[in-house]
């Protein structure tokens, strides 16, 4: 989403108020908690950050991390998703030897879009650490909703994007927004993702021949395994 807006032809006055430790309080909302806040250096400025806990209409809690312009003001928003990520700060535990991402590496690789005036929400779906498929997708429609009704985005401009499990959670959470009180976002970028859950059953479970056009049966009994075993939950 290149031209979300310019940057402040000011930099002291574009760089004083995010200077580390300083960020303005998030107006509270309901639903909406702030678990930490704190700042990242991209460049010349600094980009503040806010890690949320959104809890909407009795589901379980999801995670997120706002970062919003430098300019400040309404402007339009990006929602990347993010499945495959362990984080810490919400009181989970990671695997042993899996690496997690700092917050400041967050805030540096969403530069393309922070640096072009736009408001960048992480969403941090269940699915890969135990959760379903379902709340993979309440996961995205929260952070929708947080955009919808926390006044920090041009709700008219806002974008997602995801790759793989990733672009399935950017198609459905785009495709039950509205239902669960979230925006629907003007565009969306989708690579790879698993669209059709039927063929995904039919994979699985149909050895070749089974049904016309079938794909060859899987013959590795550890493969077939992970593979019946990444339903679980649905």
């Amino acid at each position: 989403m290149a031209g979300c807006g310019k940057k402040s032809g000011n930099s002291l006055m574009a760089l004083a108020p995010f200077l580390p430790g300083s960020c303005p309080e998030l107006v509270p909302r309901t639903g909406v908690t702030v678990v930490d806040s704190g700042s990242a250096w991209i460049e010349r400025d600094w980009h503040c950050y806010y890690l949320l806990k959104l809890d909407y209409d009795g589901k379980d809690s999801a995670y997120a991390m706002w970062i919003p312009p430098l300019a400040g003001g309404v402007k339009p928003a990006v929602v990347l998703t993010r499945p495959y990520d362990y984080i810490k700060w919400n009181g989970d535990s990671v695997p042993s030897g899996v690496p997690v991402t700092s917050n400041a590496q967050y805030v540096s690789d969403a530069a393309m879009f922070l640096l072009n005036g736009c408001g960048v929400l992480y969403v941090y779906e269940r699915f890969q650490t135990g959760g379903s498929i379902q709340n993979d997708v309440d996961d995205t429609v929260a952070g929708l909703r947080f955009l919808n009704e926390s006044a920090v985005a041009d709700t008219s401009k806002i974008g997602i994007w995801g790759g793989s499990w990733g672009g399935f959670e950017a198609l459905y959470g785009a495709a039950y927004a509205s239902d669960g009180g979230g925006v629907t976002p003007a565009a969306g970028i989708a690579f790879f993702p698993p669209s059709d859950f039927n063929d995904w059953v039919d994979y699985v479970e149909n050895p070749a021949g089974a049904i016309p056009n079938s794909v060859p049966d899987i013959t590795d009994a550890a493969k077939r395994d992970a593979y019946e075993n990444f339903f679980v939950g649905e």
